[in-house]
């Protein structure tokens, strides 16, 4: 048994599902010790299977039923239905492919995206019943998926921004997220200013990167009213007993996995 993190306002609906993993309480071993989701890490790909199956039988959804993309860092984000049930789920070769987020409407199809510093955003719009489930670094961010994503329910279900609710999962904090010109010169390029999503740090003499508020506040913006968002304010790269992070390891590390499904109740 291990623990997995959940949001208030999400787990107020009988017919949702969904999680946030921690590191901790798995199989795996070493660098990725110990409940590494992720087959493309170099563990050892038993070991992970048996991870995903833990965590399945944890939550109560068949492996079977989840569907995971292939990540890219990128602002790509699709539309899945019962078809893709189980792409991802055992293995990497068989991900949805080029994908960052996915969103559905169908039942009992589990999204999930993986993580290790980077931002991770659960959609849900309860009158259309539709979810979605998007990984955002700071490419992504930039490229605002967390918007794509919203674009993409409302042109294909006709979600409502004003309907939806937003988790934020962990995500490397602005305190450690230092970062050099050309993230500075992105940011500059999408938000056309610096603040609030770059602050100066005086001690390290550079910008860090206020990745949530980079995510969020294009949502926020996009229509989505502010008590509809909660965050999980955790830093990854602080809290290494619960947490992978790719930057405090060195990028030899494995990834939480966040998920949401609709229960066909």
């Amino acid at each position: 048994m291990f623990t997995v993190l959940q949001f208030e306002h999400l787990s107020s609906f009988p017919s949702l599902a969904h999680f946030v993993t921690t590191r901790a309480n798995g199989q795996s071993q070493g660098a990725y010790a110990s409940l590494n989701m992720g087959f493309h890490t170099a563990d050892n790909p038993a070991h992970v299977l048996a991870n995903r199956q833990s965590l399945a039988s944890q939550v109560g959804i068949p492996l079977a039923q989840f569907c995971v993309p292939r990540q890219v860092h990128g602002k790509v984000v699709q539309v899945v239905t019962e078809a893709d049930a189980g792409k991802g789920a055992t293995g990497f070769a068989d991900s949805i492919p080029e994908a960052d987020g996915l969103v559905t409407q169908a039942k009992e199809l589990c999204l999930m995206v993986l993580s290790a510093d980077c931002g991770t955003m659960l959609f849900y719009d309860p009158k259309k019943e539709v979810i979605g489930a998007t990984h955002a670094g700071w490419r992504g961010a930039v490229q605002q998926i967390g918007l794509a994503t919203l674009q993409l329910m409302a042109d294909t279900f006709g979600t409502d921004p004003k309907d939806v609710l937003v988790g934020y999962g962990p995500c490397i904090s602005v305190a450690h997220y230092e970062v050099g010109e050309e993230v500075v010169a992105d940011v500059e390029k999408a938000f056309g200013k610096r603040e609030p999503f770059l602050q100066w740090n005086d001690a390290t003499k550079r910008y860090h990167l206020d990745l949530e508020v980079c995510n969020l506040l294009p949502l926020m913006e996009g229509g989505i009213p502010e008590a509809n968002f909660q965050t999980l304010h955790y830093c990854t790269y602080h809290h290494e007993d619960l947490f992978f992070s790719s930057r405090r390891d060195q990028g030899i590390t494995g990834r939480m996995g966040t998920g949401i499904m609709l229960r066909n109740l």
